[in-house]
C-alpha cells in the first residue's frame, strides 16, 4: 500500500506542476517561491500518512484559499503523501471570532485566528499593526515578525492554549475619497468608513467614523452619506469603491495582519520529521500570500488608472504630516502595554534593529530567507 501511495503522489506531482502555477514575476529576479513549490526534497518520509484539517472564515472568492491550497498541495507532494491538509473555508467550522476557542478544542487542527477580536492578552501581537510600529513594506515586516515571534508573540498564543503558526502581514491601509485628501487637515470633519483597528485613530485625525456593513459602502458613497473609505485594495476592488471615490491616497494609516493557530496536542502527536516539515510550511504560506497580494496590488493600481481614479502622490511634507498624526497612537499603545505588563518598548526596539539590519534586502532575498532559512523557535519542536 505504501509503495502504491508513493507512486500515486509522484505521478500526481508531475501532472500538478504542469497544470498549476503562479504567474511568473519576470526575469528581474529568481522566483524562489515557484522553485520551492515545484521541486521535491531529497528527504525520505517513512511515516504513516497524516491528514490535518485547516479552517478559516474566508469565502471562496477570497484570494487566500487558493494560495493556502497551493502550499498544502506542495507539502503533500514533497512528503509523498505523508502529510496532507484538508481545507475547510467559508466559516464552515467556525467564524471570524471563534478561532482561538475552536482550535484549542480541536474543531480543526489549525486555522486562522484573529487576535484583533480579542479584548486583551495580545498587546504585543497587535502592536505590529499600530501605525509607525513596523515598516510599511510587508515583505520586510514578515521577516521581522518571524524573528520577534519566539520572544514576544508566541507566549501570548501559548497562554491561550494554542501555538502560533504564521502571521500574514498586508500593506498599510489606504484612503479612497470623493474629494482629494492630501493631509490629515483635509480629513477633518469628513464622514469616513475606517477599518483601522488602533484605538483613537478617528479622534486623532479628526474625522467622523461611520460603521456600516461592507456591501453598503458603495451605496453610502453614491448617496453622499460618507465622504471616504480607509481600507485595503482587497476591499476597494471587489466592492468597486473606485466607481464612487475617484481619489486614492497612500496614507500608510495602519497595516493589518492575520494569524494562524495550531492545536497543541495535534502538533505534538506528529513525528519529529513531520513536525519540522509542518513548522517550516507555515513560513512558506507567508511567502506565498505576500507574493500573491503583491500581484494583486499591482493589478489594483492598473484598474484605478483605467477607471479614472487619481492616485495622489504626497510630498515629503505631507507624508510627515500623516506620520506626526500617528505618533500619539503609538505612544498611547505603548502606555497601554505598560499597564498590561507587556514589554512593547523592548519589542519596538528590536523591530527597529531588525529593520535597520534588513533595510537593503530585496523582496526576492526576503522570500528566499523564508523558504530556506525559516526562523526557528516560534514553536518548540521538541524531541
Amino acid at each position: 500500500m505504501g509503495g502504491c501511495m508513493r507512486i500515486f503522489w509522484l505521478l500526481a506531482r508531475a501532472l500538478w506542476i504542469g497544470l498549476i502555477s503562479l504567474p511568473a514575476h519576470g526575469a528581474e529576479s529568481p522566483d524562489y517561491l515557484e522553485q520551492w513549490l515545484s521541486t521535491t526534497k531529497e528527504e525520505v518520509y517513512t511515516e504513516e500518512p497524516v491528514t490535518l484539517s485547516f479552517a478559516h472564515p474566508a469565502p471562496p472568492a477570497s484570494l487566500l484559499p487558493p494560495v493556502f491550497q497551493r502550499v498544502f498541495d506542495s507539502v503533500a507532494f514533497k512528503t509523498s503523501g505523508a502529510l496532507t491538509v484538508n481545507q475547510f473555508g467559508g466559516g464552515s467550522l467556525y467564524g471570524e471570532k471563534g478561532g482561538f476557542k475552536a482550535i484549542r478544542a480541536g474543531v480543526a487542527d489549525f486555522g486562522l485566528c484573529y487576535s484583533h477580536n480579542e479584548k486583551n492578552g495580545f498587546e504585543q501581537t497587535q502592536l505590529v499593526n499600530v501605525p509607525l510600529a513596523t515598516p510599511t513594506d510587508p515583505f520586510l515586516k514578515a521577516r521581522i515578525i518571524a524573528e520577534i515571534a519566539p520572544r514576544f508573540l508566541s507566549p501570548e498564543f501559548e497562554k491561550r492554549g494554542v501555538y502560533l503558526g504564521f502571521v500574514l502581514p498586508f500593506k498599510p491601509l489606504s484612503l479612497m475619497s470623493k474629494t482629494a485628501i492630501r493631509s490629515p487637515a483635509d480629513l477633518k470633519g469628513k464622514k469616513v468608513v475606517s477599518f483601522v483597528n488602533t484605538p483613537g485613530f478617528a479622534e486623532s485625525a479628526g474625522f467622523v467614523k461611520i460603521s456600516i456593513p461592507f456591501p453598503e459602502i458603495y451605496t453610502a458613497l453614491q448617496q453622499g452619506l460618507i465622504d471616504a473609505v480607509i481600507w485595503s485594495d482587497m476591499g476597494f476592488i471587489p466592492f468597486k469603491i473606485y466607481e464612487q471615490a475617484k481619489f486614492y491616497t497612500e496614507i500608510n494609516a495602519a497595516s493589518f495582519s492575520i494569524e494562524s493557530c495550531i492545536n497543541q496536542k495535534r502538533f505534538k502527536k506528529l513525528s519529529k520529521n513531520l513536525r519540522n516539515t509542518f513548522y517550516d510550511s507555515q513560513q512558506v504560506v507567508t511567502a506565498a500570500v505576500l507574493e500573491k497580494s503583491e500581484q494583486f496590488h499591482k493589478q489594483a493600481r492598473s484598474i484605478y488608472r483605467d477607471k479614472g481614479v487619481e492616485i495622489l502622490l504626497l510630498t515629503q511634507e505631507e507624508q510627515m504630516a500623516w506620520q506626526a498624526s500617528y505618533q500619539p497612537l503609538l505612544n498611547n499603545w505603548l502606555k497601554h502595554c505598560d499597564e498590561a505588563g507587556k514589554d512593547c518598548r523592548g519589542m519596538l526596539a528590536e523591530i527597529q534593529r531588525l529593520a535597520e539590519h534588513y533595510k537593503n534586502t530585496s523582496h526576492a532575498e526576503l522570500i528566499q530567507l523564508m523558504l530556506n532559512k525559516p526562523v526557528r523557535g516560534i514553536i518548540d519542536i521538541g524531541k
